[in-house]
């Protein structure tokens, strides 16, 4: 593993922060899921020791109970652990490419004529 970037140890502080407050905010974050229209994409190391892979499945029924996983996409990658945007940057290049090629909700304003 030394081959390996490893994560800065404020990143490793956040990282403990987050997790403090993890189950609140998902759950604060369920009424909010009907809103957004855009797509979104989960990626989740299968060796994440920090963060439990039940968050995804807890997204995804979530998006399926709002007719909405259309806009879903899944990523487990099971040789990854917590780190992956320090480890595996090109999951998330991955990811990111896959949201770019999703279709863009309608911004355009629509107006009625009298």
């Amino acid at each position: 593993m030394a081959d390996r970037p490893q994560p800065h140890p404020s990143a490793l502080d956040d990282c403990n922060r987050e997790l403090l407050a993890l189950k609140a905010d998902l759950l604060t974050l369920r009424p909010r899921l009907s809103r957004p229209e855009v797509p979104v994409v989960m990626f989740h190391g299968a060796k994440d020791r920090l963060v439990p892979l039940a968050n995804v499945d807890f997204l995804e029924r979530e998006l399926s109970r709002l007719s909405k996983t259309n806009r879903f996409a899944k990523m487990i990658f099971p040789d990854f652990n917590h780190f992956i945007p320090w480890e595996h940057p090109e999951a998330v290049r991955h990811a990111i490419a896959w949201l770019r090629l999703q279709p863009r909700p309608d911004t355009r304003v629509q107006h009625s004529v009298k």
